[in-house]
């Protein structure tokens, strides 16, 4: 296992202890406004599990999902101003990219609040 994937299983074993334990993260004190999760992979849909008020959107480096969960997925390419304005927290499930990520996600909108799954699950 390379150390992406030790991270990617970390986080995973992370929000599944969240969830059996029924807490949810619309609590954290990071999280205020309308969220959407960066990764529609097998993280972020764990993440997506662990919120009672659901995120708004999915954003996602690939092309062509269209929505998951019944939350509709945003190509980070094809993701506009008109779309991240309806958005006040992105949350960043590869948080071996972090930096690149929030890069691009403020490039498009500055005033987004751009978190690291890692910030918000540190503590379990």
């Amino acid at each position: 296992m390379n150390e992406e994937d030790l991270l990617r299983e970390l986080m995973r074993l992370k929000l599944e202890k969240f969830i059996y334990l029924n807490l949810v993260m619309d609590y954290s004190p990071y999280i205020d406004g309308h969220i959407a999760i960066y990764g529609a992979g097998m993280l972020g849909k764990l993440l997506y599990r662990s919120f009672d008020s659901k995120p708004v959107a999915f954003i996602d480096k690939k092309e062509g999902l269209d929505r998951i969960c019944d939350t509709p997925v945003y190509s980070l390419h094809h993701c506009s101003k008109e779309i991240m304005d309806k958005i006040d927290v992105v949350i960043v499930t590869p948080i071996w990219a972090f930096d690149e990520i929030e890069k691009n996600i403020k490039g498009i909108c500055e005033r987004v609040n751009v978190l690291s799954l890692a910030k918000l699950v540190e503590k379990l």
